[in-house]
């Protein structure tokens, strides 16, 4: 039987995961920490932990105990945070045979800077918009265009800059500055799974809010974004999932940034047959991955919000 443990549960993608890998049937014991005590599916898992934060000195000693006293063979760490520390500590997983559930180093070093990755998919033909350095731009960029944490924080901190007045005012410290291409109405998210053999893509035409979750996608067939998503999986050589966010501008599709884990997408994509979540896991344990048929087209998702009982604790 496997054992998965699950971090970040009490946030969107985590708890779209456990949904998904709850809906497969498969016979796995599900585990979850996170750093808040009550989170919303802490009743459907086999149990919950409470965890220090990342950066807390007892945070490592904390996982490597749960990994170990409840047998877990599957570790997957679902926020930026959390894949960035444990991309250094690899070793540590395969002296003892716990599947990390994360993709390779090159896409974590890469994508976990936005400037890193448009150089990266400007070498390798992809269209990208052109990117900068907040704090050594000197010029090059039309007003308007986009200001935005080189590294996570979703869309919470991007800003649209319009004037030098604007520009002046900003912060820059740890930010980038980007080419603004196309618009909402043209925007879309492509998740990409791939085995090394398989590759995988669906296209959802998407609209954020609730601080940046997707809350409305419609599946898409759009000629050119399969090719494009593939091409950008044999340029990281993905063994697992990412998320390409692009926009089109002209006839002509350009991509601002890869988000490399599962997303706030994953539970849509799910419904939609496109079971990325499990196929990482199943893949991880030499499982074959089925190609991807795109029945879904036109079909729409809509993110709602719930209340969730859990009864008396303790």
């Amino acid at each position: 039987m496997r054992r998965i443990l699950i971090t970040g549960i009490g946030g969107d993608v985590a708890c779209s995961i456990i949904r998904c890998l709850k809906d497969s049937n498969d016979p796995d014991e599900l585990y979850g920490m996170d750093i808040k005590k009550y989170t919303p599916y802490m009743d459907v898992i086999k149990k919950a932990f409470v965890a220090p934060r990342y950066d807390d000195e007892s945070y490592v000693p904390f996982v490597e105990k749960l990994l170990d006293e409840y047998g877990i063979t599957h570790f997957l760490p679902t926020t930026e945070y959390e894949i960035s520390l444990w991309n250094e500590r690899r070793d540590y997983f395969e002296k003892r045979g716990i599947k990390l559930l994360i993709n390779n180093r090159k896409i974590i070093e890469i994508c976990m800077s936005k400037y890193k990755t448009a150089g990266f998919l400007k070498e390798a033909g992809i269209d990208t918009p052109e990117t900068y350095y907040a704090e050594s731009y000197k010029g090059g960029l039309s007003y308007p265009f986009i200001i935005k944490s080189d590294s996570g924080c979703g869309s919470k901190k991007l800003k649209t800059i319009h004037d030098e007045k604007e520009w002046e005012e900003c912060e820059k410290s740890g930010m980038i500055c980007q080419e603004l291409v196309g618009d909402v109405d043209n925007e879309y998210t492509v998740g990409v799974f791939s085995d090394g053999s398989v590759i995988n893509s669906i296209t959802l035409k998407r609209q954020l809010g609730y601080g940046g979750l997707s809350v409305f996608v419609e599946v898409c067939n759009i000629p050119g974004i399969g090719e494009l998503a593939a091409k950008a999986a044999k340029a990281f050589d993905l063994k697992g999932c990412f998320n390409i966010q692009l926009r089109k501008q002209g006839e002509k599709y350009y991509v601002f940034e890869i988000n490399p884990r599962l997303s706030s997408t994953t539970g849509f994509r799910h419904k939609f047959g496109f079971t990325d979540a499990v196929w990482w896991v199943d893949s991880s344990d030499g499982i074959p991955v089925p190609g991807y048929i795109n029945n879904a087209e036109g079909m729409i998702g809509v993110k709602v919000m719930d209340d969730v009982v859990l009864g008396r604790q303790g």
